[in-house]
């Protein structure tokens, strides 16, 4: 069982861990949720332990990962091409 983070300690590990949270309240234990505030200025409650592991705020996990999905005309048609679905662009007509 490891020991207990110091307020310090946490702070620490947030930064080492490239985490863009700010805790606004004091660390009581990995599991315990804590007011932080995020980069986008919103403040939520979440566990130390998901702080520093780069979880964010709803809404800026939605944005990233919905723009992990967003693809270029070209890579989409692509992505078809290799699928063997042949479509013709309504920009080419």
């Amino acid at each position: 069982m490891s020991k207990k983070l110091t307020q310090q300690e946490y702070i620490d590990k947030l930064k080492s861990s490239k985490s863009e949270l700010i805790p606004l309240e004091d660390y009581d234990g990995a599991l315990i949720k804590i007011k932080h505030k995020c980069t986008c200025g919103k403040s939520f409650s979440i566990k130390p332990s998901h702080a520093y592991n780069n979880h964010k705020c709803k809404d800026c996990a939605l944005k990233t990962s919905s723009l992990k999905q967003v693809k270029t005309d070209s890579e989409y048609l692509e992505e078809l091409k290799k699928l063997n679905i042949k479509v013709k662009p309504l920009e080419n007509i």
